[in-house]
């Protein structure tokens, strides 16, 4: 075998752990009869230790015209989190998207133990 792989201890470093998402909405009637919009946003961990996400909301009206608002959780490992923003009377949203940011970093190996990963 060849020794041109990538070295565990360079191509983790400062890695962010990573994740998978998928993002839903909902409008359903209040008690009085008022729209209540509801914003969901699902994210799975994929590593195996557990981190900090934050989901950042952009809501966009007619005039573009831009909110944001931020949900920030620890995650477990290969859990599943659900973030949602929650907006009642709210005609002026045109557009609404979601982005993630990973604040935890996946550990570095231990030293005494090389993985080497080979390309194909």
């Amino acid at each position: 075998m060849s020794s041109h792989g990538i070295s565990s201890t360079n191509y983790w470093k400062n890695k962010n752990l990573r994740y998978d998402d998928n993002g839903t909405y909902h409008r359903i009637k209040g008690i009085f009869g008022n729209d209540i919009n509801k914003y969901n946003v699902y994210v799975k961990n994929k590593e195996y230790v557990g981190g900090y996400f934050t989901v950042k909301f952009y809501f966009k009206d007619k005039y573009r015209n831009v909110k944001t608002d931020s949900v920030t959780r620890y995650i477990k490992s290969h859990e599943t989190r659900k973030f949602s923003h929650q907006k009642v009377y709210d005609d002026e949203t045109y557009y609404w998207k979601h982005n993630i940011v990973s604040h935890s970093k996946i550990p570095k190996t231990n030293n005494k133990e090389k993985i080497y990963f080979y390309y194909r």
